[in-house]
């Protein structure tokens, strides 16, 4: 008599416990089943409370690893398709869930090579599923040491170009960079995948080292009749010039896991190379990075 009031007694409580008390489910995806109740979810993970230990320790689980989440009220929340028994999915980085986990990324800048410089870059991304971002890239220029670019002005016109064999590429860099840096505002359109698409606008600013060389109009005998000659004056000096520029990006970031990725970007707009000499123009300008970066 007294085990059998012992056994419905047992029953009453645990089926009152159940009624008072209702468990969170977790499915995952390598067919378990996880009763407890859920007590924090947050981006990368979910904690919980053990149905046997509710008063015990809190457990958390990886949400890149559970399929779906049953709460008590009735509600499901779908993360993924069931787990596969396949060993070769359990390596799969297809579950672009896999790239949203980390939110920074900084890389070298390896398309500096052709700007004679050494630069780095530092990316954030921001906002639901991570589909806008800033970057910064910063470098140092090299190809200023020995003798810097000489912008010719003739006293003859108000035009001004350069000259020697380190003649400038108009429409990516001013030669005789000193430093530079931009600030990129991007956007990804399809969101963060294992290869991802990205546009936005840029502004860029730089240093550049430049001489002095003027023509001067003169007359002078040439085999006893006077002719205007025209000599060059080389300034001495060195000057500092900066670079203004503005445009827009695009650009794609390609994971090659969930930590090493690639990006790379080619982006058009308007430069101007400002010196102490009046007459600058306004220029179209082209501008290409290349970064290997980590993500964490």
């Amino acid at each position: 008599m007294k085990t059998t009031v012992f056994f419905l007694a047992f029953f009453l409580f645990t089926t009152i416990s159940a009624l008072l008390y209702p468990q969170d489910i977790i499915y995952a995806k390598n067919g378990a089943v996880i009763e407890g109740k859920i007590i924090e979810v947050n981006d990368n993970i979910i904690k919980y409370k053990r149905k046997d230990l509710p008063n015990g320790p809190s457990y958390s689980i990886d949400k890149v690893s559970i399929s779906k989440v049953q709460y008590s009220n009735g509600k499901i929340e779908i993360y993924d398709t069931p787990f596969s028994n396949n060993e070769n999915n359990k390596n799969d980085n297809s579950d672009d869930s896999l790239y949203k986990t980390k939110n920074n990324i900084i890389g070298y800048d390896v398309a500096q090579f052709f700007y004679i410089s050494v630069g780095i870059a530092y990316e954030r991304f921001f906002g639901k599923d991570n589909q806008f971002s800033f970057r910064i890239p910063i470098s140092v220029g090299f190809n200023y040491i020995g003798e810097p670019d000489n912008i010719i002005v003739n006293d003859n016109s108000t035009s001004l170009y350069y000259s020697g064999n380190n003649q400038p590429s108009y429409y990516i860099y001013q030669n005789g960079k000193l430093a530079g840096g931009a600030i990129e505002f991007n956007y990804y359109p399809l969101g963060i995948k294992r290869f991802s698409y990205f546009v936005g606008p840029y502004f860029e600013y730089g240093i550049f080292a430049y001489k002095i060389r003027r023509y001067v109009s003169e007359y002078q005998n040439v085999y006893g009749y006077p002719q205007i000659v025209t000599n060059p004056v080389v300034s001495g000096l060195r000057y500092d010039g900066q670079h203004i520029a503005g445009g827009i990006t695009n650009g794609f970031l390609f994971h090659f896991n969930k930590i090493f990725t690639l990006t790379g970007t080619f982006g058009l707009g308007l430069k101007k190379d400002e010196t102490a000499i009046a007459g600058e123009r306004v220029l179209t300008q082209a501008r290409f990075n290349l970064i290997f970066g980590i993500k964490f």
